[in-house]
């Protein structure tokens, strides 16, 4: 076989598609050795709802944990549910514990169901050194959601993040309360640090935008949503609507009354962009053209206060992409306690724009007390830093694919290159020595190599 030959079947067989390059998928684990956990760091996983692993009942003696359990996230209350009979939670199991349930009935909502039950005192634990439940927990027996199914998945119930009453006693060190939100870009793992990680930032001095909140982390004054594009621009006014930021919503949140509106406004500003307003779930749009060629959203706040949303968040699976070639699925949603299903809120979310797990990937957030003014919450927004490992699989496998095609082409050039040289080498030691005449051949193929080199 003729080295030309040998080297065009080294590339084919290196570069052909029966033999693809995957990407690395960084997957964490979602069960947490918490008493290693001294740095601060907590990982959550989902398949569908982000969820950390959280100890019951604390052996403080043995220091060691009696049982590591899943218990969703939530960053929009300062409840705490643990679940006997409720939304297809797995029971908790009050024979095993140890507990206080009060005799009083309580009720409360929650983003997607409202619950009945008791007040709970118990253990749980969600880092040894940050988190511990001390108050406000409500043992759920009773619930009611309009559509919304919750399945049979190992989840335990409910952790809420606020630190409002008594729930700021859950924070280890009351006087500092602040823990933070990563999701990478497979969308499947994340994680919550009670640190300021500055690694996770893109520029940790440079913050994109500071929110008040209450100590719940609900934003309220939100006043407006623009759309902007290009210099053209197209806006919704909005009177006492609020803000809140969920993990585990399946995508942005606008309450029914201006998911039509919304709808109208970015194919203004953007008329190459046709969608249909009566579709309420994550509609699909027609367009071809450029990712950064459409609207950027803005939610504003207050006097001064804006959240950008990018095409990268508002339209699905636009990491890695340039263009989009015909139709995109929009990741929004309307919310209404008058729909079902994905698109239920309880009554008390009618007026509330949520935030998705799209948002925190886009964005590392930082919550904490505002201690410098009213003690109320403070939701800091940067813009993330992200590695090309954290891609999903189909889209980032594309680009490391053409990357290391690339890298792989070049190597063999530069063989082909190194072996071309060395035999123009010999030939021409032989010719001085031996008038090999296949040298007069090869100064003439390669001369102008030659003279590069």
């Amino acid at each position: 076989m003729t080295p030309k030959i040998f080297l065009l079947c080294f590339l084919f067989c290196l570069i052909t598609p029966n033999l693809s390059i995957p990407i690395e998928r960084i997957l964490k684990s979602s069960y947490v050795d918490i008493n290693a956990s001294k740095d601060g760091h907590v990982h959550f996983s989902t398949q569908k709802k982000f969820a950390v692993h959280v100890d019951l009942d604390y052996n403080v003696t043995l220091k060691t944990a009696s049982r590591s359990v899943k218990m969703l996230l939530a960053l929009y209350t300062s409840k705490s549910l643990l679940a006997s009979s409720c939304v297809g939670f797995d029971a908790y199991a009050l024979y095993q514990r140890s507990c206080k349930v009060s005799i009083e009935k309580t009720t409360t909502n929650f983003l997607n169901f409202e619950v009945g039950g008791h007040h709970l005192n118990t253990n749980v634990f969600l880092d040894y050194n940050h988190w511990a439940l001390a108050e406000n927990a409500i043992l759920g027996t009773i619930c009611h959601t309009n559509g919304t199914t919750y399945t049979k998945s190992g989840l335990w119930g409910i952790i809420g993040l606020g630190f409002e009453s008594s729930s700021k006693s859950n924070f280890l060190g009351t006087a500092n309360i602040l823990f933070s939100v990563y999701v990478k870009l497979d969308g499947m793992t994340g994680e919550l640090s009670f640190s300021n990680d500055t690694e996770k930032a893109v520029d940790i001095s440079s913050p994109d935008v500071v929110l008040s909140s209450s100590q719940s982390w609900h934003v309220s004054h939100v006043n407006g949503i623009s759309f902007n594009n290009h210099g053209n621009t197209k806006k919704i006014s909005l009177d006492d609507y609020s803000l809140i930021f969920d993990l585990n919503s399946d995508a942005i949140g606008l309450p029914k009354t201006i998911y039509k509106t919304f709808i109208t406004k970015l194919q203004e500003a953007a008329p190459e962009v046709h969608c249909n307003a009566d579709l309420i779930y994550k509609p699909t749009c027609k367009y071809s053209g450029k990712v950064d060629d459409l609207p950027v959203i803005k939610i504003n706040i207050g006097t001064d206060k804006v959240i950008s949303i990018p095409p990268l968040i508002y339209v699905s699976n636009t990491y890695g992409r340039e263009y989009v070639d015909g139709s995109m699925i929009l990741n929004i949603k309307a919310t209404s306690s008058e729909l079902t299903e994905n698109n239920y809120v309880t009554s008390e979310f009618k007026n509330t724009i949520v935030l998705d797990s799209n948002v925190l990937t886009y964005y590392y957030t930082i919550f904490s007390r505002d201690q410098e003014h009213d003690n109320n919450g403070r939701i800091t927004l940067y813009r993330a830093h992200h590695d090309l490992s954290e891609l999903p699989s189909e889209e980032g496998s594309i680009i490391v694919k053409v990357l290391v095609g690339v890298l792989i082409l070049g190597v063999a050039i530069g063989i082909w290159v190194v072996y071309r040289k060395r035999k123009y080498e010999v030939l021409k030691e032989e010719e001085e020595h031996h008038g090999n005449p296949k040298y007069k051949t090869m100064e003439t193929s390669l001369q102008p190599l030659a003279k590069w080199l």
